[in-house]
């Protein structure tokens, strides 16, 4: 039962001892009256009951929702994450598309290569997962594909000029988020049916929520090493 149910019970229920103790003054009838007397008794004991099961509920959500993690209402921060890196260690990044980090990449690959350690690129080795998110999110279906052919074009051309660098991989299991590391710090947003650059984005911090890091750090390295180095 939710939050906003137990809070509708606890309205009613007061409502109806209103009611019943406004009866028990008018009414003449001793009959009656101990009808509402036991009425109003019920009804206060039911909305006590709700009230302790709110608060009990109330309890558990703050122990269990940690107030660390930061949330957007929107992905438009998620494409520009890379170009605001100034320095990095490393760097994980895994969509379906990656098309603003890998514009920006091409655009900046001799400047950026000089800022990070390391990059690890997780991308789709097949159509079928473009053509599913195309599906989800009411886009032509094709369209996520051509873009991401052109984003592996685009990625051997990195790869090759900095092979130290820039390590890029192929995954065969839906990822089901989009997910950008830069050192202790990780950024994911969910792929939620019909929003695509409207779905909310997480920050993640590893000194103020280590166990989540972890929990989405291990997610990435799975697929990861599950995935293929060429197509």
């Amino acid at each position: 039962m939710s939050i906003r149910t137990l809070l509708w019970y606890e309205k009613i229920g007061f409502g109806f001892s209103f009611v019943f103790f406004v009866l028990i003054f008018l009414t003449d009838n001793p009959n009656f009256k101990n009808i509402f007397i036991n009425l109003f008794c019920f009804s206060i004991a039911a909305s006590l009951v709700n009230i302790f099961k709110d608060r009990h509920w109330q309890h558990l959500l703050s122990k269990n929702i940690d107030p660390n993690v930061v949330v957007f209402s929107n992905r438009d921060r998620y494409g520009k994450l890379i170009e605001e890196v100034e320095s990095a260690k490393e760097i994980d990044v895994m969509g379906i598309s990656l098309q603003y980090t890998v514009e920006y990449l091409m655009d900046h690959t001799d400047e950026f290569s000089k800022k990070i350690k390391k990059m690890r690129i997780l991308l789709p080795e097949n159509n079928k997962i473009c053509d599913d998110r195309d599906l989800a999110q009411g886009t032509e279906v094709g369209s996520l594909y051509a873009t991401l052919k052109k984003t592996k074009t685009e990625l051997k051309f990195v790869k090759e000029k900095y092979p130290s660098t820039f390590d890029i991989r192929y995954f065969l299991l839906q990822p089901y988020v989009a997910y950008t590391r830069i050192d202790d710090v990780i950024w994911i947003s969910p792929y939620i049916a019909k929003r695509g650059r409207s779905s909310p984005l997480l920050k993640i911090s590893k000194k103020k929520s280590p166990k989540l890091f972890d929990l989405y750090y291990e997610h990435f390295k799975t697929i990861w090493e599950e995935s293929i180095d060429e197509e």
